[in-house]
């Protein structure tokens, strides 16, 4: 069952179908089962799960577009670290 924000997990999906993680996975892989990871954790919306189960794929993998991934913040260098490292010594 999905949560309260309408997405499962993909050891959701698998328990709820009767099917293995790594089935789950490779059909996120795939394209056939459409999930977003906002981190690094994989969502799967209700409706993705329903059309996927049900086989009607091609309704909603056509069109769908993946949300961008949220870019990740500069943190430093290897040669910033490096001279905070030998002002130290």
């Amino acid at each position: 069952m999905a949560g309260a924000d309408g997405f499962m997990s993909p050891a959701g999906v698998a328990s709820r179908s009767g099917l293995s993680r790594k089935t789950v996975y490779r059909a996120i892989a795939s394209g056939a089962l459409v999930a977003y990871r906002p981190t690094s954790r994989y969502l799967i919306p209700e409706w993705a799960y329903e059309a996927w189960i049900t086989r009607e794929r091609t309704a909603v993998v056509e069109g769908w577009q993946p949300l961008p991934r949220p870019a990740v913040p500069d943190v430093g260098s290897g040669d910033e670290l490096r001279a905070i490292e030998s002002e130290a010594a």
